[in-house]
Parts: C-alpha cells; sequence; structure tokens
C-alpha cells in the first residue's frame, strides 16, 4: 500500500491487485489488461495462446519479453520455459535483452548427444515433444508452427513431380494433411494442458488470404481453422510504425488486435514500442496510453501526472525515473490500470441486469 496525491486533491490510497498465479505476464502491462483486465497477467495457465503476425512484426522478442518476466514469478518456479525454435533463426542475446534468469531457465524441448538443442523439424516431432514436456508444469513455445513439415510432404513432393511427368492428377489430398494433424494434435494437447498447469504459446506466419472479399480480413495462417478453435487467446501482430533514430530503424510500433479472448470475451486493441536491441519498451506505452486517454495532460514537452504527487517533467525524464524507483513504477502501472478501467467502465451497457 501507498499513499499519494492527485493535483488539487486530499491524499489518497492507492494498492495494485495481488499477482494472479493463474496468469503468465505478456510483457507488456496493456496487452496484460486487454487480455485478462489484469495489469500485472495476460495468458491463463492450462490454456493456449496463438501469436500471428507478419515477418519481422516483434513476434518472438514479444515472446522472449514475457518469458523474461515469468522468469522472475514465484508462481512460475517449477515450470520449465521451453522455446522450440524450429525455424532455427533465434540469434538475440538473450542474457543482455532478456536477463541472466531467462537464459538460465530457457530449454530447448531435446538435446542430441553433444549436448546441442535440438528442435522439432515435423508436426509429428512438435507433438511428441509436447506431450512429453506438459507431463511436468512447462510454458512451451512454438516458434513457429509456418516451419513445421509432416512426415507426408516427401509424399507430396513425389506425388506433385508424377502429375508434371505425366499430366495426370494424382489420387490423395495432401495439402489437408497438416490441417488434418493439427486439429487431431491440439484437441489432444488441450486435454493435457488442463491437467498440468501448463500454456502453449504457437507463433504463426501471416499469409494473403486469396480471393478475400472487400470487407474480409487480406491475411490469414497456416493449419487450417484448428489454432483459431483450441486458443483460448488469438492475437493478430502488426507493425503500425518503423521508429528511426538519426535516420536508420531502431525498431517498431507494434499493435496487438487481441481478436478472441475466452477470459473475458473482449475484443482490444493495444500499441507498445519494440526496440531492436531492448525489446518491449512497456514504459513508454504506457505514458503514450495515459496522454491518449487524457488522463494526464501535456503541454510543450512537459506532461503533468495525475496521482504522483504533483510530479511532473517530460516523458524522457518519466520514463528514467519509472526505470530507476520501483514505487514510482508501480505508480505509473496503477495509473495505467486505472485509466484503463475508467475507459472499460464507459463501454458498459447502462441496462439492467437481465440475471440475478
Amino acid at each position: 500500500m501507498a499513499r499519494t496525491k492527485s493535483p488539487g486533491s486530499k491524499t489518497q490510497s492507492y494498492t495494485l491487485p495481488k499477482i494472479n498465479p493463474d496468469l503468465m505476464p505478456t510483457g507488456s502491462t496493456l496487452l496484460n489488461l486487454a487480455c485478462s483486465g489484469h495489469p500485472l497477467g495476460g495468458w491463463g495457465k492450462r490454456r493456449m495462446v496463438n501469436v500471428i503476425g507478419d515477418s519481422s512484426s516483434g513476434k518472438t522478442i514479444l515472446v522472449l519479453t514475457s518469458f523474461a518476466e515469468t522468469a522472475k514469478r514465484k508462481a512460475f518456479n517449477n515450470h520449465r520455459l521451453i522455446y522450440d525454435d524450429s525455424e532455427e533463426a533465434n540469434g538475440f542475446d538473450v542474457p543482455r535483452m532478456f536477463g541472466d534468469d531467462l537464459d538460465e531457465r530457457m530449454e530447448s524441448p531435446q538435446e542430441d548427444d553433444e549436448g546441442h538443442p535440438k528442435y522439432s523439424d515435423s508436426i509429428q516431432d512438435f507433438l511428441l515433444n509436447v506431450d512429453e514436456a506438459i507431463k511436468e508444469p512447462c510454458i512451451y513455445v512454438e516458434d513457429s508452427f509456418d516451419a513445421l513439415t509432416t512426415d507426408e510432404d516427401g509424399q507430396v513432393v513425389e506425388a506433385l513431380a508424377k502429375e508434371r511427368r505425366t499430366g495426370k492428377k494424382q489420387a490423395g489430398s495432401y495439402a489437408m494433411q497438416k490441417p488434418k494433424i493439427a486439429s487431431m494434435m491440439f484437441r489432444k494437447i488441450c486435454h493435457s494442458l488442463a491437467s498440468s498447469d501448463s500454456i502453449l504459446i504457437v507463433l504463426s506466419q501471416t499469409r494473403d488470404k486469396i480471393g478475400a472479399g472487400m470487407f474480409e480480413s487480406k491475411k490469414t495462417r497456416a493449419g487450417g481453422k484448428a489454432l483459431k478453435f483450441y486458443s483460448s487467446h488469438e492475437m493478430w501482430v502488426s507493425i503500425k510504425e518503423t521508429l528511426k533514430k538519426s535516420g536508420f530503424p531502431i525498431g517498431i510500433l507494434c499493435q496487438v488486435k487481441v481478436s478472441k479472448n475466452k477470459l473475458t470475451g473482449k475484443v482490444r486493441v493495444v500499441d507498445f514500442p519494440i526496440y531492436y536491441d531492448y525489446g518491449v519498451d512497456d514504459i513508454t506505452s504506457m505514458i503514450d496510453f495515459l496522454l491518449d486517454q487524457k488522463w494526464w495532460k501535456i503541454s510543450g514537452k512537459n506532461i503533468t501526472t495525475a496521482h504522483f504527487d504533483g510530479f511532473s517533467g517530460s516523458k524522457q525524464e518519466i520514463t528514467q525515473k519509472a526505470e530507476e524507483d520501483d514505487t514510482f513504477h508501480k505508480l505509473l502501472i496503477w495509473n495505467t490500470w486505472q485509466a484503463w478501467e475508467a475507459r472499460e467502465e464507459g463501454l458498459r451497457l447502462n441496462r439492467k441486469r437481465r440475471f440475478i
């Protein structure tokens, strides 16, 4: 508990809600709120999350930031943090960007005889790896589903080659193998997640949707409808803006649309910066949100902050203070939570409850 003042008001108390041990932090306070309504956690245990986005839209950095925060949570001390890099493309300096705690705890699903990471190549590998991992509590990230082949892919190549040589279409629906396997696989996995306190996070690449109508989404993802059907959270990640310094790209303004939400039922969109050498900039995103919601006021470069004992300063000064002062940082989260709640309250229907 702490006490603070808003300009011209009496001293009031504030407190953040207790950490919910069933919620995994997403790496962004705004995304936590969009997913669960709780400022300190967003993705639920015993559930599957699907993060879909274009290449270089920040999916991997977001998930690794989430892992880094989770590594510091007591509620997840007994969870294995498994990163299945099927694309084998992760070259981030994990200790520098995400901390020693994550570097020590993050592991691959398997290792070869020489102790090197061994990732899933096929969808069948993935099923076996997940099935084995979730026998005990874990958070399993698959990066990405698109990189997984099927054991039948060799048959597809052979059939297509034969069609080209003979001019005759070969029997069989090889193109449907992956969606069919995915549907059976996720049904089994989600049943096991519920009994092991585990979380499965699947990253997917967007694909252009052929023949999309005027009012339809122009993007889709691989794997058929299984990912959408079995996910408790589905979110689409896109690049809203490229962030530059001295004319050089240093990051992106990432936009996330939570399009499926089985925790609150709400569809929400949030923005936050992601920097290539830093990760998710949670502090700046909260400041921008508070300004956008008129919770705080800005004149020139000076920001007047409510509920901060009259503290005011530039965005850079507020950011620096939040990074150096833990109490100030918690106040920033509390303000963001209160502003979010105030907006949500304004969106409620003014109707008599139907069921009492």
